[in-house]
Order: structure tokens, then sequence, then C-alpha cells
């Protein structure tokens, strides 16, 4: 095992590229969102990876706006029992917001700060 490889849930996970860029870094920012599927942040986007596959996919926001940058991501059960992803956001002149995605209805969530 290399220097910068880690074992997490009997999977070796090592980095070996996604194209975005933060100033800051995101702690613990790789989750697992099923057996098989990691989800992190890439630049402005989330991005899923199936480990079986090596699939790579984008989750699309549902605003066309892309000007927020994300600074915050964790991933958690919600009351309902379903897994949910919030991710924290700092935009660019703007307010800062949460926005929180459930995977199993493909569906965001937004709340703003006023």
């Amino acid at each position: 095992m290399k220097k910068d490889e880690h074992i997490i849930n009997g999977a070796i996970l090592s980095l070996e590229h996604s194209f975005g860029f933060l100033n800051n870094v995101i702690d613990k920012n790789a989750h697992f969102i099923s057996e098989d599927t990691l989800v992190f942040p890439s630049g402005r986007h989330l991005a899923t990876m199936d480990l079986v596959s090596r699939r790579m996919d984008f989750i699309k926001r549902e605003d066309s706006n892309y000007t927020s940058s994300i600074t915050t991501m964790q991933v958690g059960l919600s009351r309902k029992k379903e897994l949910v992803v919030a991710i924290g956001e700092k935009s660019f002149g703007g307010t800062p917001r949460c926005s929180i995605y459930i995977p199993s209805r493909l569906r965001w969530f937004r709340l703003e700060h006023d």
C-alpha cells in the first residue's frame, strides 16, 4: 500500500485526479452513499464514483447559478431515515447557503440565509 492510500470499508482509496480547485481544504470530504459509491466535492459540483465500475458521475444541481463554492460537506440520515448529503456554500458577493441533496429522490433542497 502506498503512502497516500487508505483502506475504507475494505476498498483501497488513493487520489488519482479530480478537476476543481479550492483555496481551503475540506476535511473528510469523501463519503459512502451506498456500499460501493462515494460522493465527494469537485470544484463547484458534487461527484460520485462507483468503485466497482470505476464510473464517475456529477450530481446536477437544480439552480442554474453555479457561482458558489462548496466549503463544507456532511452525509447523514434524515428523520425519515433517508440518506442526505448536505453542503455549505459560499457565494461570491451573495449570502451563504446550505443545500441538501437526497440521493433516493434525486432532489435538491436549498436553505438561504437572510
